[in-house]
């Protein structure tokens, strides 16, 4: 994955925060057991659907659905990504290049 530009929305942060850095938040979703993305409609709200249940299997590198049969599966090319801070609140920004 691309290197992203890593910068702080002050206007969301407190005053004190630093940035998150990418290797950090990297580090979070890939040892989360589970983690959320969204994609974002084209004037830019966000468009998610999640019910809290969880259907399928993973087998190998493929999603499987209990009555067995393998869903439809896309790679993602972000183009931006958030990350928030809790304690000293931080709202971080991460844009990839070239998207």
């Amino acid at each position: 994955m691309r290197e992203p530009v890593t910068t702080l929305d002050p206007r969301y942060s407190d005053p004190a925060a630093v940035a998150t850095p990418w290797a950090v938040t990297r580090a979070a979703l890939e040892a989360a057991q589970l983690a959320w993305l969204v994609s974002v409609r084209p004037d830019g709200r966000p468009h998610a659907t999640w019910d809290g249940r969880w259907a399928f299997e993973v087998r190998g590198d493929r999603l499987y659905h209990p009555a067995g049969f393998p869903p439809l599966t896309y790679s993602v090319y972000p183009e931006r990504a958030f990350a928030f801070a809790e304690g000293t609140f931080g709202h971080t920004l991460y844009r990839f290049p070239g998207a």
